[in-house]
């Protein structure tokens, strides 16, 4: 019976792993470090995910933030930028969602660009217009052509300057109103990320530990 257990056990743990590698991760990169037009306003910004759906494809997602009554839209050049770690991609699915009243914009491609203060970005987008028709999140697919990626945290890599992702945000008092413009606009980046675990993988390894609880009380009740 020992013996049996422990073979289950070593099963359990080895779906567990098995599974948990095979869904997509995801890794989260929070926007806090501000350029000068936003210092006076705290952060975070807003935020950019990505979930890694296989080694060449990767869902990016920018959601704005709201903090201490300020909601921090994103709008006009350079609107959402981030440094691929790839040397060719591909773009798809480009999309954005505008706050009741609000104009969605149209976004275009802004290739590689400078943003503010924080350096060039190898892929950057633009939005067409301003405030009226800034966005509270921008959605898109990025496919690597001719090589892979290994994770959710390698599909990004630190430009010259070491940051990440950036924005091009409009501060505006929360909810926000287009006919009350904006309180200030500018630039904000990050040089860091935090890992998200994905739920599921999360509750296989919960059911593993629990395993491991019931094999050790079963070796208890035999003893």
């Amino acid at each position: 019976m020992k013996k049996f257990l422990g073979i289950a056990l070593v099963l359990a743990l080895t779906l567990t792993w098995g599974v948990g590698n095979a869904m997509a991760d995801s890794i989260t990169y929070t926007i806090d470090n501000p350029g000068s037009a936003l210092s006076g306003f705290a952060g975070p910004y807003a935020t950019v995910t990505v979930n890694l759906i296989d080694s060449t494809n990767a869902a990016i997602t920018f959601n704005a933030s709201t903090m201490a009554g300020v909601t921090f839209l994103m709008g006009a050049s350079q609107v959402a930028d981030v440094n691929v770690n790839a040397t060719t991609w591909s773009v798809s699915g480009l999309s954005g969602t505008s706050l009741s009243g609000f104009s969605n914009g149209t976004l275009s491609d802004g290739g590689s660009a400078n943003v503010g203060s924080f350096g060039v970005f190898n892929q950057t987008f633009d939005n067409f217009d301003g405030y009226t028709h800034s966005h509270d999140s921008i959605v898109f697919t990025l496919t690597n052509i001719g090589s892979t990626w290994a994770s959710a945290s390698n599909v990004f890599v630190a430009n010259a300057q070491g940051y990440y992702v950036a924005i091009h945000g409009f501060a505006c008092t929360a909810p926000c109103d287009p006919a009350a413009g904006a309180l200030t606009t500018g630039t904000a980046t990050t040089g860091g990320a935090v890992n998200t675990p994905e739920p599921a993988s999360v509750l296989l390894l919960g059911g593993g530990l629990i395993g491991m609880g019931v094999l050790n009380r079963r070796k208890e009740t035999l003893a």
